[in-house]
């Protein structure tokens, strides 16, 4: 398990500097939206359920939530940029990374 989120914390840095000039749905900023967002699930439903001993299905429930409201802010955040916009695609490819850290992270 501590491998696992060493690569992943090791993807997150590598992979922060995106500049997503057009908004497909094919890209790799979708890409590192759902790497992202699965490694956010992983990392606080490991904290929240391994560290604080909280049941699991709570635990689920606030790594999902907590990603899905972290993601969120962010678009908001890029809404009030000049130079990027609220992204409704963005947010799938969140929830999609949402998804697949439950799928993996917590089985």
């Amino acid at each position: 398990m501590r491998k696992t989120f060493i690569v992943l914390f090791l993807l997150l840095i590598l992979t922060q500097q995106v500049n997503a000039t057009q908004d497909g749905w094919i890209a790799k900023d979708k890409l590192l939206h759902i790497i992202h967002s699965a490694a956010l699930v992983g990392l606080s439903y490991h904290i929240y359920h391994c560290q604080f001993r909280n049941p699991e299905y709570n635990s689920k429930v606030f790594a999902a939530s907590f990603t899905g409201i972290c993601g969120f802010a962010k678009e908001l955040h890029d809404g009030k940029k000049e130079s990027s916009k609220f992204s409704a695609k963005d947010m799938v490819a969140n929830f999609i990374g949402i998804g697949i850290g439950i799928l993996i992270f917590t089985q």
